[in-house]
């Protein structure tokens, strides 16, 4: 399994230091389903060509970020609890799944740029 690293682009904040690329079909349908980030070896789970998430036999909130093909944030959802919903719009092209709080701990917000390493 390899991992990549996000960060913001205009302070260089990490946002996630093992960032995990759902590309399997089996890895896409799981999820986060029966997971939890704290016994993970990764800390964020990324769906490519994605612009809406489901919450749905989920044992634990999550924040989402929805990304459009330039990595900028296009919408955020924080502490989307169990058995929700979340759509990113038009735009959003990816979208990451993040430990709860990661939002509010690094003030995430729509516009934010961001990138992979």
């Amino acid at each position: 399994m390899s991992y990549s690293e996000l960060f913001r682009c205009s302070d260089g904040q990490i946002i996630a230091e093992k960032a995990f690329f759902a590309r399997t079909l089996f890895s896409r349908l799981q999820g986060m389903i029966g997971r939890k980030f704290a016994a993970s070896p990764f800390d964020a789970m990324v769906f490519e060509r994605c612009n809406s998430v489901h919450c749905c036999w989920m044992s634990e909130a999550i924040d989402v970020l929805f990304i459009d093909t330039d990595m900028e944030v296009v919408r955020v959802f924080s502490r989307l609890k169990p058995w929700k919903f979340a759509c990113g719009g038009r735009k959003a092209a990816t979208t990451v799944e993040l430990p709860a709080g990661t939002i509010e701990k690094y003030n995430i917000t729509a516009g934010d740029m961001l990138k992979w390493k």
